[in-house]
């Protein structure tokens, strides 16, 4: 099930340089909203701010009516954001890499494998399983990206991409609610 997701005036600054003009926005649970604007608009720090990642200058985040914060366990809990490159262990295959991501957060070791299979089935990867990371395209590793992120049990889900057409929207709205940043539309 999804998450309420309310972003109330949220803008942020560093060292003084304005990288966030106030924002206000609502996603419903199971409902996708998506950022969109030109390079450097601000729709990575938004993100970020969404994730709990950094904090906002003014304004508030907060999920279910909780403050955002990566740092607070039920924070990370309802949350997987795919924002940037992704970590990747070059001496492990995909379904290594799920598998870890599993055990992390308290999956059932017996079923694991089947459930990692059926993930990298759903975003068009299931005959890359048993590859490492450095013999998958970009795009491959984008989806990859993607697939740990959703992989994970959250409630809520925020990635970039760099345009509409890059990112498989189903995979995110299937009863979660998401936050989508994409450069072109």
């Amino acid at each position: 099930m999804g998450v309420r997701v309310e972003v109330g005036g949220v803008s942020k600054e560093v060292d003084g340089i304005h990288l966030l003009d106030p924002v206000d926005l609502v996603a419903e649970p199971g409902e996708c909203v998506v950022a969109r604007g030109s390079n450097g608009s601000g729709k990575t720090t938004l993100l970020n701010v969404i994730a709990g990642r950094w904090t906002a200058s003014a304004g508030t985040v907060t999920i279910d009516g909780i403050g955002a914060d990566e740092r607070h366990p039920a924070g990370r809990a309802k949350v997987a954001a795919l924002i940037g490159s992704t970590a990747l262990y070059r001496d492990m295959t995909l379904i290594d890499h799920l598998t870890l991501i599993d055990a992390t957060w308290g999956g059932d070791a017996t079923t694991c494998e089947a459930r990692a299979a059926t993930a990298l089935d759903d975003l068009g990867l299931s005959t890359l399983g048993t590859r490492f990371p450095h013999e998958l395209s970009s795009g491959q590793c984008q989806l990859f990206g993607l697939t740990m992120t959703l992989f994970r049990p959250s409630q809520c889900s925020y990635s970039m991409s760099p345009s509409k057409d890059s990112t498989p929207l189903g995979a995110f709205t299937s009863a979660r609610s998401c936050v989508l940043a994409v450069e072109r539309v």
